[in-house]
């Protein structure tokens, strides 16, 4: 069982619901694109050409400044946020029904 579905548990002896497994997933889903959004914004300079290398994107973002860098690095969050929540939700909770379903076979 994941750490983010125990701390969500009120008993740790029993076994995460439905509603658990979705609120758990859907925050690793968050976890993730926090992490990954500004490295992704910096592979798509690279690709886009506004950037020669992962480090001169790096550069750009510093020379934004500290808040417009992470504007910038940041730049499509809605979308990010809004398709990891849900796809992070629905993976964790299948993939934890299935596992939970076998492991009693």
């Amino acid at each position: 069982m994941a750490y983010a579905q125990k701390a969500l548990l009120m008993n740790e002896n029993e076994e995460p619901n439905t509603p658990v497994l979705v609120a758990s997933g859907a925050a690793a889903g968050v976890a993730f694109w926090l992490i990954g959004l500004p490295l992704d914004t910096m592979k798509t300079w690279v690709q886009n050409g506004s950037a020669h290398d992962l480090r001169h994107a790096w550069q750009l973002a510093q020379a934004e400044g500290f808040l417009n860098g992470i504007q910038s690095l940041n730049r499509g969050w809605q979308v990010a946020y809004g398709r990891g929540a849900p796809s992070a939700a629905i993976t964790v909770t299948t993939y934890s029904l299935i596992f939970s379903y076998l492991d009693q076979v």
